[in-house]
């Protein structure tokens, strides 16, 4: 048996190496960014449909109005846009969660382009204006042609202020949400501190 003074030295336990605990925001944004990814998915494929789709419902609901080839254009392309976004999009969610640099470089793509897209379409909104109040307005009086048909005579239509207010409005407020949480996870990413701790991964 060796004893201290046989030329070996004592063992002595060294320091422990603590890890670091990982940090959550990845896999909070990645699941928050994944849902909005599967939304925008579902809300492309529904707003494409609607380009479509819309004067089939019109006629099961006996209003014959014809909608106008701008805008079946507009929803068309809006699909598509949203489509390619949102597989951007899960993408660089999928990417996130595996604390995977090309994921944040993903999410930063499609902040951009999600803002850029979202402005597009407020200047299209506002050029192509006539058109859908037009549209709004023709549907509005098939749908007042049916309320008096069933005996109701209180349905007035709206004054074309309204209908152009209520457009504007409601254009307003849909870039509004639309570009909150692109402008939000824009910033987020481009933080130093996350800048730093992404520079770790794979």
């Amino acid at each position: 048996m060796l004893q201290p003074d046989d030329g070996v030295p004592p063992i002595e336990p060294g320091p422990y190496l603590v890890e670091e605990p990982l940090t959550k925001w990845p896999r909070v944004i990645g699941i928050i960014s994944l849902c909005y990814a599967i939304l925008g998915l579902l809300c492309g494929l529904s707003y494409g449909a609607s380009g479509f789709l819309s004067e089939y419902f019109m006629r099961i609901a006996r209003m014959s109005v014809t909608m106008p080839p701008t805008m079946k254009v507009m929803a068309l392309v809006s699909a598509l846009i949203m489509l390619s976004l949102g597989i951007l999009m899960l993408t660089g969610s999928v990417g996130l969660l595996r604390r995977r640099r090309s994921g944040v470089v993903f999410l930063k793509r499609w902040a951009l382009l999600r803002v850029v897209f979202a402005v597009i379409g407020l200047v299209l909104a506002v050029l192509t204006a006539p058109v859908v109040i037009q549209f709004n307005k023709d549907v509005e009086a098939q749908q007042i042609k049916m309320f008096e048909e069933a005996g109701r005579t209180d349905a007035k239509p709206k004054s074309d202020e309204q209908h152009w207010f209520q457009h504007m409005v409601g254009t307003g407020v849909a870039t509004v949400l639309i570009m909150a949480y692109p402008v939000f996870l824009g910033f987020y990413l481009s933080r130093r501190k996350v800048t730093e701790e992404v520079q770790n991964w794979r």
